[in-house]
């Protein structure tokens, strides 16, 4: 069970991190578009 719940946490973190990723490269393409 414990197990479980630590794959999720990191599933969670991983899907977060690469939203994150996808949010600041579409942002630095804006600005360099805008550029």
């Amino acid at each position: 069970m414990i197990d479980l719940m630590q794959n999720k946490v990191l599933q969670h973190l991983l899907i977060l991190t690469l939203v994150n990723w996808l949010l600041i490269y579409s942002l630095l393409n804006q600005t360099q578009f805008d550029g």
